[in-house]
C-alpha cells in the first residue's frame, strides 16, 4: 500500500496515534464568541465530535455559558488501526450527531441537545 495509507501511518507514528487535534482554539478567535453574544461556536465536518466549554460570562444578574460543539461528521469514517499501525489496516464505521439548540423554555429552559451514533461497515 502506498499514498494515504503511507501518509496516515507516518502520522500515527509521530504522533502517537492520538485524534486529530481539537479545533476549539479556533472558535475562540470567532468575532461572535470574543463579543460574548453566541452561546454556542458550532463547527462540524471534521470527524470527531467533541463539547469543550469555553466561557462563563456573567452580565449584571445574567449567566451567558459559551460552548464550542463539533458536530463530527455525516459519513464514513476510516481511522487507522492503532495496533501497529505500520501494517496501514483501517477500520470504517458510520457516524452521525444531531445537535438541536432551543429557545427560551422549549426543552424545559434546556439551551441543546445532541446525540451521536455509531454503525460499523465492512471494507
Amino acid at each position: 500500500m502506498s499514498g494515504l495509507s503511507d501518509i496516515a501511518a507516518w502520522f500515527s507514528s509521530k504522533f502517537g496515534g492520538a485524534r486529530a487535534e481539537s479545533f476549539y482554539p479556533y472558535a475562540m478567535h470567532e468575532k461572535s464568541f470574543i463579543d460574548g453574544w453566541a452561546k454556542f461556536i458550532v463547527y462540524g465536518h471534521t470527524h470527531h465530535y467533541e463539547i469543550v466549554p469555553l466561557q462563563s460570562l456573567r452580565q449584571g444578574d445574567t449567566i451567558t455559558n459559551q460552548i464550542y460543539i463539533n458536530s463530527g461528521t455525516w459519513r464514513p469514517v476510516h481511522e487507522l488501526a492503532r495496533f501497529h499501525p505500520s501494517y496501514k489496516r483501517f477500520i470504517g464505521y458510520h457516524v452521525m450527531t444531531y445537535l438541536t439548540f432551543f429557545k427560551d423554555d422549549e426543552r424545559k429552559g434546556k439551551a441543546f441537545e445532541s446525540w451521536t451514533g455509531a454503525l460499523e461497515s465492512s471494507l
